[in-house]
């Protein structure tokens, strides 16, 4: 299963990108973002993770911005989109765990002194096996 961290902000939606896109800087992640929104953002290498296992660590993660619905907040969604223990087994899946926490933790760091965070919730993505 994903993880997905929301994050509820106010004031204007580019400064909260910026922070974000340098929190994930901070953790070596490259950010590519397909419109203003959405993005994903990346480290490591697939090919190197497959041949080496949890050593060659990939690590992906989502992010997506979109307005709440308070008025004059945005909600940001960080998504992890590669789970560890499919290439690396256990240690794999403890590493790729450990980096996202790492991660969300440095955004909600970066948020809350820049005064703009106010909100952090855990989210489950729904088990299609369950419907």
């Amino acid at each position: 299963m994903s993880r997905i961290i929301e994050f509820v902000v106010t004031g204007e939606p580019r400064k909260t990108r910026d922070i974000v896109e340098y929190a994930l800087g901070e953790h070596r992640l490259t950010v590519d973002w397909a419109d203003d929104c959405t993005g994903s953002a990346t480290r490591g290498s697939l090919t190197a993770n497959v041949f080496a296992g949890a050593l060659a660590q990939s690590f992906k993660v989502r992010v997506v911005l979109f307005p709440n619905e308070e008025p004059g907040q945005t909600s940001v969604l960080v998504e992890q989109i590669r789970v560890g223990w499919l290439l690396g087994g256990v240690f794999g899946s403890v590493r790729t765990t450990n980096n996202f926490e790492s991660i969300t933790d440095r955004i909600t760091k970066d948020l809350k002194n820049a005064g703009v965070l106010v909100s952090v919730s855990k989210l489950k993505r729904p088990d299609p096996k369950a419907e």
